[in-house]
């Protein structure tokens, strides 16, 4: 996986934009759904 380098207000307005599309879960389809949340989650425990 590339490694990806985002500034501190990059990545807050990225896993921001994530969460708003997980709180959509009616729209997402059951797979979109976990893989949106393996992003943010992968995304989130990385930076930690």
């Amino acid at each position: 996986m590339p490694q990806v380098q985002l500034t501190e207000e990059e990545y807050d307005k990225l896993m921001e934009r994530i969460y708003q599309i997980l709180n959509r879960t009616e729209e997402l389809d059951h797979v979109t759904h976990h893989w949106m949340w393996e992003v943010w989650r992968t995304l989130h425990y990385n930076r930690l």
